[in-house]
């Protein structure tokens, strides 16, 4: 019967009616509470609520039973999500955010998950270590037929950003260029 509860707690969630949603994932968590992706569903509901702290206690619970590269992605999605809209993290919060990226590129050497590790490793102040994961992801032939320009564009703009960090002006020069020639309207968003 949890599944039935799941469903429609998945349509409600659809349908932007999330606290109908959360009350179905609590009745099908509470008909089996072995059945841990509930959580991870509850928990999305809750990072789109902005319950942070209440999404991270599921995404918790569902890492420790089920530590996979989309659940250690889901958990670094919601860190992300609760640093932008309070504005901070707490330096526990940062290193678990960091850990979520490094421990999912380790289980799946998804390309996307180098993007983004190399997006957080810019805005925490390590050029050097975003350079590498954007040009770990530019140079990855998977990417070409998976990612839109502006994600090109974009791993471009923040490789150029770094550049400039660290005093590497015509490689930076270089990076941005590479932007522009791809998605001019993505790029400018850095300069």
């Amino acid at each position: 019967w949890d599944y039935l509860y799941i469903q429609r707690a998945q349509y409600y969630d659809d349908s932007e009616k999330f606290e109908k949603a959360v009350n179905d994932f609590n009745m099908a968590i509470k008909l089996n509470p072995v059945r841990t992706e509930t959580y991870g569903l509850r928990a999305d509901t809750y990072t789109k609520m902005k319950k942070f702290d209440k999404a991270l206690e599921d995404y918790n619970i569902l890492i420790s039973e089920r530590p996979t590269a989309n659940s250690y992605y889901r958990r670094f999605c919601c860190y992300y999500e609760k640093g932008f809209t309070e504005g901070y993290l707490t330096p526990t919060e940062e290193q678990i955010r960091y850990s979520d990226i490094d421990n999912a590129y380790k289980i799946d050497k998804n390309p996307a998950l180098l993007y983004f590790r190399g997006d957080l490793k810019k805005m925490s102040g390590n050029p050097e270590g975003a350079i590498s994961d954007f040009e770990l992801f530019l140079g990855d032939a998977r990417i070409q037929e998976k990612f839109k320009d502006s994600f090109f564009a974009s791993a471009y703009g923040g490789k150029a950003e770094c550049h400039l960090d660290i005093g590497e002006l015509d490689d930076a020069k270089l990076a941005i260029n590479r932007a522009f020639d791809i998605d001019d309207s993505v790029s400018s968003n850095y300069f």
